[in-house]
């Protein structure tokens, strides 16, 4: 359980430094007010904002929808660690498989839309295991 806990900080830390630290300056990220607009109440996690963001890109403003193109690549990079690392675990610990998965899948009640990957390729946690 401890290699989990490791491996959900590592990629949690991976995509916090894609998004860089907050704006400097007067006003507020390029995102926020879509967000506030379009996705206020989208729960937070497995990409489900960036999803709602995605569904509105014809509304977003060219900053916003540049921001939006950035965290979809790091989503999907995200997505790729988490596939390579359930496919190792698959292979060598199973049991520990099943916890990684459990962890890295949204609640069944909140499904992840395509949306959230570029060009709305598939994320892997919206795939049926």
């Amino acid at each position: 359980m401890t290699r989990i806990a490791t491996i959900c900080l590592l990629l949690t830390s991976c995509v916090a430094a894609y998004a860089g630290p907050p704006p400097k300056g007067p006003g507020p990220a390029p995102c926020i007010s879509a967000v506030q607009k379009f996705c206020a109440g989208v729960p937070v996690g497995f990409g489900r904002r960036l999803a709602c963001l995605a569904e509105h890109k014809a509304q977003l403003t060219p900053a916003c929808r540049e921001r939006l193109a950035l965290m979809q690549s790091v989503f999907e990079e995200g997505q790729k660690s988490i596939r390579k690392t359930e496919a190792y675990l698959e292979k060598h610990d199973p049991e520990e498989a099943k916890a990684f998965k459990k962890l890295t899948s949204p609640p069944p009640d909140q499904p992840v839309s395509n949306a959230a990957a570029p060009n709305n390729a598939a994320p892997a946690a919206a795939t049926p295991r």
